[in-house]
This record gives structure tokens, sequence and C-alpha cells, in this order.
């Protein structure tokens, strides 16, 4: 769970950056260990190979004319045929940096053993002390994309007269030894027969030249799909923001399951969205209250987000209802701060002007005033803190959809999220590290995925507030509202 994930990180003490802490997070020693591990296990390490699966693609009403492939409007706000779900998964991009300086005298010294095998070292490389062997296949596997299994199950005991045994534990070693990914060089031509220089196995130089080329091949691919997982999120949050600020077809009486089984109206045409019009109980219940309208809207939205992604399909449809009673108030909470922001206001704005704190206040007569400022200005000074841009905001809005935390998907459905949500955590850590470079990247990730605690403790403070305010008679909420916050997921008929 991102809770976990993100204590660990932020109890190792700071960020590693060529062997050295260079900005602690607390007072507690450093861990390069730990940060490692903490990015094993919130992102895969090495996934280069681009896949397009046509499975992704999310599937419709039969009744539905409209495709995926035909919706979404285009990069200059105007609708136009875009797919909406060419995501493809994100591997981890290893970019190139100085080498290392070794220390002196390493091979002289018999106070170091290699880290990986226990042979004698020649130096600090990829940021562990490690021999020339271990430093030549960490570096060889990296640059292949190789994959090992271990007969045993992970299990092997080896040192440097067995190293050779099992190569899949033996970069497992390396890996949980602190040995940097991001720390490798690649090849030029003039190096390209040096790949495969002290490795446990001779390669010919024409194996190398195609090795570089493969190489150079990958790390386009990789940009291509960067850029790619950008773009539609981007198309995605333009398309949702147009759905915000006209009439949707959404109605008060429409239950969860009714609207999982509609086909999905973000990205249809500008002709077609004229066809449609908001029911005229909708439009008396805006006039009636705008901030219940607003969150209803919202609600309504962030379910059709959320239909928008090929894994969301892929889950039965409990676990979608399960999914988006955990994820639909965090994205709500997301989408209204994010927006109040770019209006540079600290309290709550909806898209038709209304001050959500100044309308409840005057409602209620400066009664639940705690309640209601933690709730539409907190959040607000949350993300301004962190000056969240738009593309951290729709990596965000990705991640806290496949953030499940405890709710219970069944297990199938678990392995889908969290893969999704470690893809886009992969993507965001990226994003900021290659804007704000590798200390201040990964400083600014840590505290979006605290901001994201910090919201699920809020919204669960909503949940329970909405749950005694239903039980006295005080709150009516719609069928939609019942499910999402108040969990019924089983009130009505699958």
């Amino acid at each position: 769970m991102i809770t976990d994930l993100h204590q660990q990180w932020l109890s190792s003490g700071g960020v590693r950056n060529g062997g050295r802490v260079v900005e602690k997070l607390s007072d507690s020693p450093p861990s390069n260990d730990l940060y490692h591990q903490f990015l094993l296990r919130a992102q895969p390490i090495i996934n280069p190979v681009m896949k397009i699966d046509p499975d992704e693609i999310p599937q419709q009403d039969e009744n539905d004319s409209t495709s995926y492939e035909d919706s979404l409007i285009g990069s200059d706000g105007s609708p136009t045929g875009c797919p909406l779900n060419l995501l493809s998964p994100l591997p981890i991009v290893i970019t190139p940096s100085q080498p290392m300086k070794k220390f002196k005298n390493i091979r002289k010294s018999d106070q170091f053993k290699c880290a990986v095998c226990g042979d004698k070292p020649t130096g600090y490389h990829y940021g562990t002390i490690s021999c020339n062997g271990c430093k030549t296949f960490f570096r060889r596997t990296i640059i292949a994309n190789r994959k090992f299994t271990c007969s045993k199950g992970g299990r092997c005991c080896f040192d440097k007269d067995f190293r050779c045994a099992c190569r899949a534990c033996r970069f497992q070693k390396c890996v949980l030894v602190g040995m940097d990914p991001s720390a490798i060089q690649y090849p030029t031509k003039a190096e390209k027969q040096e790949i495969f220089d002290d490795e446990d196995m001779p390669s010919t130089s024409t194996d190398a030249y195609e090795q570089q080329l493969q190489v150079v091949s990958l790390a386009s691919r990789d940009d291509l799909a960067f850029t790619e997982l950008l773009d539609n999120l981007m198309r995605r949050e333009t398309s949702s923001v147009y759905m915000r600020r006209t009439e949707c077809p959404w109605s008060f009486e429409m239950s969860l399951p009714e609207l999982l089984k509609k086909p999905c109206i973000l990205g249809k045409s500008f002709v077609d969205m004229c066809k449609v019009t908001a029911e005229e109980s909708t439009l008396q219940a805006y006039h009636q209250n705008p901030i219940r309208f607003w969150m209803v809207a919202d609600m309504f939205l962030a379910c059709e987000y959320a239909k928008t992604f090929g894994q969301f399909h892929q889950l039965s449809e409990l676990d979608r209802r399960i999914l988006l009673s955990q994820a639909v108030g965090l994205i709500i909470m997301l989408v209204q701060s994010f927006y109040s922001l770019e209006q540079k206001s600290e309290k709550l704005l909806f898209p038709d002007g209304t001050d959500a704190l100044d309308f409840q206040m005057n409602r209620f007569n400066f009664k639940f005033e705690d309640y209601f400022r933690e709730n539409y200005c907190r959040p607000i000074a949350m993300l301004r803190a962190c000056g969240m841009e738009k593309q951290h905001y729709v990596l965000m809005k990705a991640i806290v959809l496949f953030s499940p935390g405890a709710c219970e998907l069944s297990d199938e459905g678990r392995i889908v999220v969290d893969k999704e949500r470690s893809r886009l955590c992969t993507a965001l850590h990226r994003l900021l590290i290659a804007q704000l470079g590798e200390q201040k990247g990964s400083l600014r990730y840590a505290n979006y995925l605290m901001n994201i605690e910090n919201f699920v403790r809020l919204n669960e403070k909503k949940r329970s507030h909405l749950e005694l305010s239903e039980l006295v008679r005080k709150v009516r909420l719609t069928p939609l509202g019942e499910e999402i916050y108040l969990k019924r997921h089983f009130k009505y008929n699958l």
C-alpha cells in the first residue's frame, strides 16, 4: 500500500545520489537499501519493451455506435477522433549519468569485499562496492534487458566460486545491495566492444553492435510510450472539463450499476453532445442547492473517467463498484481543489463561480464551520504547497483511481489495480526527476504520495459525517452517493 511504502521511504532519511544522502527528510539515519526496496516495491525496475495489448481497449455497450477510437477531443481543445485508451506499459528509462569515482587503493585493501559475491572489489560501481565481474554482469543484464528465472524459487546461496550458478539470484542480489540502473552509461561506437568485457560468457563485436542498436531503439520507444501516456491523460482531462461545463446527461436517481452499464460519454463528439440535455429535475436541483448539484455532477464524471481505462474494464463488476466507492471521493476532492487553485482561490469554487464555503456558512449559520473549512480549504492548501502543475495533476488523478487502499477487492482485481498503479507511479516519478532533478524530483514525488494519504483521511471523515447526517435525516443522498460514500454495494442487484 502507498502508505507503507511512503513511510518506509521517509524513514530512510533522504534520497541517495551518488552514494551519499543529499537531503534528509527526518532525523533517522539514511538507508540506501531501503530506498531501493521502496523503488522495487512501488514500481517495476526494468521493462523496456513497449506493448499495446488490444484487450486494453474498453468494451462498450453493443448498442452504442460510437467507438473509443472515434472519441475524445483534439489537443487544441476541439472535439476530434482520438483513442481513449492507448496506455501502454511504461518502463523506467535508464538515463546516463557520470561515472562514479573509485575509492583510492581499494584493489590493494583487504578491508573491502564485493557486496554481491564477496570477491575482491575493483571499485565503487553503480553505487556499490563490487568486483569487475558483478559490475559487468549487472550492466550487461540491464542493457540487454535479460530476464532470468531461478529454479529454486530465489533461495540460492552463492559466493565468488559459484556466482555464475544462478543468474536470477545474482541479479536480485545486485539490486538488493543497491546497484543503481540509472548510473549506467550507454555505450558509444568506440565502446561497443567493451560492453561484454570481463563477463562470464564471451560475445563477438557483431553482437555488441547489434545490442547497441537495440538500446537506441528501446530508448526511443520508451520516450514514445511516456509521451503517449501523458497525451492520453491530458485528453481525458480536457474532455472531463468540457463535460463539467456543459449539461451532463445524468440523473439524481441513477444508481452505480445503471451508470456502469451505460456507454462512456467522455469523448463524445460535439454534435452528439449538442443532442443531449439535462433532465428538468436536474436543473431544478441546481437552483435549489448548487453545492449538492456540483457534488453529484463531479461524482458522475469521476465514474465516467474511470470507464475510460481498459484496466478498469478488466475488473469484475463487483470489483469495479468496490474500487469506485474508495476512489471517487478522492477524485472529486482532487478535481475540485485543483481547479479552485487554478482560479487562485483559497476556497472551493465551482465552475459557475459558487463559493462552497460561503454558501454553506450562510446556509447553516456558521454551524460545522471547522468541518467545512477542512473540506473546502485544506486540500487546496496542500496542492498549493506542492506547487502542483497540470501534468502532475493528471497523473495524480489516475494514481488516485487505482489506489484501492484497504478495500476488499478480489485477488485477481488487486493484481490488475496494483500493476496499473505501479505503472502510473513510475511515470510520475520519472516526470518529476526529468523536470526537477533526482533530489528535488524524488522529494516532490514523496510529497504527492503523502497528499494522497491526507486526502484519504479527509475523505473518511467526510464519509463518517455523511453516514451520521443520513442517519439523523439531515442529508438525503442520491442512489449514486449512497453506494460511493456509504458503500452499499449490495443494495442494487448485480
